[in-house]
C-alpha cells in the first residue's frame, strides 16, 4: 500500500510540472535510460538556473525520486542512496533534506585543507560511504565559490584514485540556483568572469583558469568546469507567486537591481523606478495606528531580536518571571553558578 501511495504521489508530481520544468525532466529521463543500458556512459553534469519561486526545489525533488528508483541497481544494500543532495549553509540543506557541503565531504568547518591531510583510514571509509552515490545534487549554488567546487572535484578524484582529468571523478552532478542571489564568501563563483571589449565582443578574464584567484593551492589551469562541461537550463515561470502576477513582476525586476547609497535614483529605468515607489508606499513606522506589532520581523543583530522580543514578551498579560541558573566551568575544574538571567 504505502508502495502504491508512493507511485501515485510521484507521478502526480510529474504530471504538475510545467513546461520548462518537463524539459528538464524528460532530458534527465533519456539520460537515465541510456546509462541503465550502458554503465559507462558519460556522467550528468546539468545546470539549473531559475529566480525565486520559479520551482527550483520541486525539480530537485522530482529528479532525486528519478535517480532512486531507475539507479537503484548502484545500490550495493536496498538502503544505500545513489543521490545525494547537498547545499551551502545548514539552513540551505534543511529545506532540501540534504546534507552540507562539508559534511558529505567530510570536511570540517573554516579553512579547506589539503587532500594530503587526509588519513588512509579516513579515505577508505569515504571510498565505502560515497561508492554508491552516482548522482550529487547541489543547491544554491550562487554560494559555491570556485575553489570549493575544484576542492570536491579533486576530492573525488583522489578518494577513488581516478588518475584521468574526469569531472568530479566521474559522479554526475546536479547543481541547482540562481547566481543573482548571495554570492560566495571569500571567493570567485563557478562562472568565468566576462569582459566585454571594446568592439562589443565577450571574453573570459580568466579563459585558463577555473578561478580568477592565483595564491590558491586548489588553481587548475584547466577549462572553467561549468562552461565547459554544464548543460544548463533556465527556469522563468514563477509558480510561488502565479495568482499575483503583479507582485510577481516586481519580484523579477528587483531581482537584477542594485542599488547603492552612490545610485542616481532619477537615472534609472522607469519599471526600477516604479518598484522603488511601490516598496516605498509600504514602509510604515513603528508608532503608526496600524503597525503590525504580531508580524514576523526580521532584524540584521541578535540584540535587536532580543530587544524587540523583551518587548513583546512584556506586553503579555498575565505572564510570570522564571528565574534561570546557569553554571560555568571555573579554572579549579569545578561549576560555578551565574548570574541569574530572564526566561
Amino acid at each position: 500500500m504505502d508502495t502504491n501511495r508512493a507511485n501515485r504521489s510521484y507521478y502526480s508530481e510529474i504530471r504538475s510540472l510545467n513546461t520548462e520544468q518537463q524539459k528538464i525532466f524528460w532530458y534527465v529521463l533519456d539520460w537515465v535510460r541510456k546509462k541503465r543500458l550502458n554503465s559507462e556512459y558519460p556522467a550528468l553534469h546539468l545546470g539549473i538556473i531559475g529566480g525565486a519561486g520559479t520551482g527550483k526545489t520541486k525539480v530537485i525533488n522530482v529528479l532525486y525520486q528519478l535517480f532512486e528508483r531507475e539507479l537503484h541497481e548502484y545500490a550495493i544494500k536496498n538502503e544505500e542512496k545513489v543521490v545525494e543532495k547537498i547545499s551551502f549553509t545548514g539552513m540551505a540543506a534543511a529545506n532540501i533534506d540534504g546534507k552540507t557541503w562539508h559534511s558529505f565531504l567530510n570536511r570540517g568547518h573554516g579553512k579547506i585543507e589539503g587532500l594530503k591531510d587526509i588519513s588512509g583510514a579516513a579515505k577508505a571509509e569515504s571510498r565505502v560511504k560515497l561508492s554508491p552515490i552516482q548522482v550529487i545534487i547541489e543547491d544554491e549554488i550562487s554560494l559555491e565559490s570556485s575553489n570549493m567546487d575544484t576542492y570536491m572535484h579533486d576530492y573525488l578524484k583522489y578518494i577513488f584514485d581516478i588518475r584521468e582529468n574526469i569531472p568530479y571523478g566521474g559522479r554526475s552532478v546536479v547543481k541547482v540556483g540562481d547566481f543573482m542571489q548571495l554570492k560566495p564568501y571569500g571567493g570567485a563563483p563557478i562562472y568565468p568572469k566576462k569582459i566585454i571589449q571594446e568592439d562589443g565582443k565577450v571574453s573570459d578574464a580568466n579563459a585558463t583558469c577555473s578561478r580568477a584567484e592565483s595564491d590558491n593551492p586548489y588553481v587548475q589551469f584547466d577549462k572553467n568546469r561549468w562552461a565547459t562541461y554544464f548543460k544548463c537550463f533556465e527556469l522563468t515561470q514563477c509558480m510561488r507567486q502565479k495568482d499575483d502576477q503583479d507582485f510577481a513582476n516586481i519580484l523579477s525586476i528587483v531581482r537584477y537591481m542594485t542599488i547603492t547609497s552612490k545610485t542616481d535614483l532619477d537615472a534609472l529605468p522607469t519599471e526600477q523606478k516604479q518598484v522603488i515607489e511601490f516598496l516605498r508606499s509600504r514602509v510604515i513606522s513603528v508608532d503608526h495606528p496600524n503597525y503590525p506589532h504580531n508580524a514576523l520581523h526580521i532584524f540584521p543583530t541578535n540584540k535587536d531580536v532580543d530587544d524587540y522580543n523583551t518587548k513583546m514578551i512584556e506586553t503579555v498579560p498575565g505572564a510570570v518571571e522564571l528565574k534561570c541558573y546557569e553554571s560555568y566551568l571555573d579554572q579549579t575544574g569545578s561549576f560555578k553558578p551565574c548570574e541569574a538571567k530572564k526566561a
